[in-house]
């Protein structure tokens, strides 16, 4: 999920005129779920991580255009389209292109993790 994540924020970070922002789009997806995977609160994974004030927001669920990003993401995600409208609107973001960039995104990331379970297994 993570991975489908990453890709799909920097996939979309050109769609919206943050093209020289798609690496902490990326990052943004990338550890959203890092607390799960972690089990341990954001925060305190925040405050041991060196990344941007900006994507450490995002993801404390600061408001901040990232974190409309991830949120527009996580509806697209969960199937939740009135919300995804809405932050669509919000980022004048075409939803007729989205679609392509979600598709890329699962199909980059079944690649990647087909590649990292071929890696362990080496």
């Amino acid at each position: 999920r993570c991975l489908t994540r990453a890709k799909m924020g920097e996939g979309m970070a050109p769609l919206i005129g943050l093209g020289p922002h798609a690496p902490e789009l990326f990052l943004v997806g990338m550890f959203s779920v890092m607390d799960t995977l972690l089990n341990t609160p954001m925060p305190k994974i925040m405050a041991e991580l060196p990344l941007a004030d900006q994507i450490k927001e995002a993801l404390l669920g600061g408001p901040n255009l990232y974190r409309r990003v991830l949120e527009a993401i996580l509806c697209y995600e969960a199937g939740s389209w009135d919300a995804f409208s809405r932050h669509a609107a919000a980022l004048r973001l075409d939803e007729r292109r989205v679609l392509a960039v979600y598709t890329e995104s699962l199909r980059w990331a079944q690649g990647a993790f087909g590649l990292m379970q071929a890696c362990a297994t080496a």
